[in-house]
């Protein structure tokens, strides 16, 4: 079995620090692991958002400290989906967001697909 789990952007939203982010998902971590013992757990990375961006380093904390516990973990995979949302100049693709530039449009989404492959 194969989970796909994306998670993060809310908890720092509502306040919540890295090292609490960080935890709550290692705790679910451990939970499959047990529980669903030959399951493999892709996380997809916070995202960049132009309304959030106030928040990247924060997301991208988190995404470091979770890569580096997926070297380690041979169920765990990390996948990094803003390289699909960002030029290479590290700018948005304007044409990916709908109105509110937190959400996906479909664009958005084909887009993010293609980072399936965990890294």
């Amino acid at each position: 079995m194969r989970i796909i789990f994306y998670c993060g952007e809310n908890d720092f939203w509502s306040g919540k620090p890295v090292d609490q982010v960080k935890g709550n998902f290692s705790a679910l971590w451990l939970k499959i692991k047990e529980d669903l013992p030959k399951s493999d757990l892709v996380y997809l990375s916070c995202k960049p958002s132009p309304k959030r961006i106030s928040k990247w380093n924060l997301y991208q904390s988190l995404n470091l400290k979770i890569k580096k516990l997926s070297h380690s973990e041979e169920r765990l995979h990390f996948v990094d989906i803003s390289k699909t949302l960002l030029k290479s100049d590290m700018t948005f693709h304007k044409d990916l967001w709908r109105a509110d530039n937190l959400h996906l449009n479909a664009g958005g989404y084909t887009k993010w697909s293609g980072a399936d492959t965990p890294v």
